[in-house]
């Protein structure tokens, strides 16, 4: 098991956001870390925001539950950070469906994707 702190790269970016940057006093080490961001596809927020969830919920760490509630909170806003993040970079999170119900239906479809496309 290892402990290391470089803020240049993923492990590091999500001990600088638990925050886990003391060795002495580290809650997980680098394969746990890693793990998250395998799970969570390499996100560091959304890999941050699992690892503050499993800390929450760590009856041994989070002696009070005002500890708890703020972990969850930060995990939270993290959470929506990404989802943010996301819907940006894919155009945003909407999108429209067209419904057929007829053969007529479907030939106008078909006429105005044609001309939405040029």
């Amino acid at each position: 098991m290892t402990f290391t702190y470089d803020p240049t790269d993923q492990i590091g970016r999500v001990r600088m956001n638990i925050p886990d940057k003391v060795e002495a006093d580290a809650f997980w080490t680098d394969e746990e870390i890693q793990a998250f961001l395998d799970q969570e596809d390499s996100n560091v927020k959304r890999a941050t925001a699992a690892a503050l969830e499993a800390m929450a919920s760590d009856e041994a760490y989070v002696q009070k539950q005002a500890v708890s509630r703020a972990l969850l909170e930060r995990a939270k806003l993290l959470r929506e950070q990404a989802d943010l993040a996301d819907a940006g970079e894919e155009g945003g999170a909407f999108d429209v469906a067209e419904m057929v119900h007829d053969d007529f239906s479907a030939r106008e479809r078909i006429a105005k994707e044609a001309q939405r496309d040029g």
